[in-house]
């Protein structure tokens, strides 16, 4: 990490038993932070699911968070 970048964009899945958080880079300030959550959570910009990703995996035959969106955030360094 570099002076330059004081922002990480950051998105994630909710699950039944925990949450996971994935980095999708950094930015220099918050408006660009809160230009790419903004819309990332109104669905203009999309990131590619992990293969890790657990909710894929649930064992719960019927879990309604399998096929999810992500929430989109950003945290300053």
């Amino acid at each position: 990490m570099t002076s330059k970048r004081s922002y990480e964009l950051i998105y994630g899945y909710r699950h039944c038993f925990k949450e996971n958080v994935y980095s999708a880079g950094y930015v220099r300030t918050r408006k660009e932070a809160q230009e790419w959550a903004d819309q990332g959570n109104r669905g203009i910009i999309s990131v590619p699911r992990p293969s890790d990703e657990e909710s894929i995996s649930c064992p719960a035959l019927s879990c309604p968070l399998k096929g999810q969106s992500p929430w989109f955030s950003y945290r300053r360094l």
